[in-house]
């Protein structure tokens, strides 16, 4: 008797995991539908809109808009900005691939020179912060 309710109690836990399997999986497939579906209302209502003010001056607001993304493009674009960033970030993944590779030990730190290291990077990263708004 006790056998057999360990194994139905079994066979529940194993259904349990497959249902939420199952729910977790058709959760994922729905979210990636609906992003799917806004992408194609976004592109629904541009058309409408475009349609619908053909012929008419842009208003204030869309000036600012178009001035503002211009100037996002304008410092996505700026090589020094953020083309640069990610070239050294690449570089910096790369050497910490083959750093693993050698399988050379990581370098191990106490708390004190963690905190040392946090503090230091963290002013700055502060510096380079005010040093950016200063510049723009």
């Amino acid at each position: 008797m006790e056998a057999m309710v360990e194994n139905l109690s079994a066979k529940a836990d194993e259904l349990h995991h497959q249902y939420e399997a199952s729910i977790k999986s058709t959760i994922e497939e729905l979210k990636q539908r609906q992003i799917e579906l806004s992408h194609r209302l976004l592109k629904v209502v541009n058309q409408v809109e475009l349609r619908r003010s053909a012929g008419m001056d842009l208003t204030m607001t869309e000036i600012d808009y178009r001035r503002a993304l211009e100037h996002l493009r304008r410092q996505i674009e700026n090589p020094a900005q953020f083309k640069a960033r990610v070239g050294e970030i690449s570089n910096i993944v790369r050497m910490i691939e083959d750093r693993n590779i050698d399988s050379t030990p990581p370098l191990q730190l106490d708390q004190a020179s963690l905190e040392k290291i946090f503090h230091f990077l963290d002013t700055q990263r502060m510096s380079l912060s005010h040093l950016n708004q200063i510049l723009e």
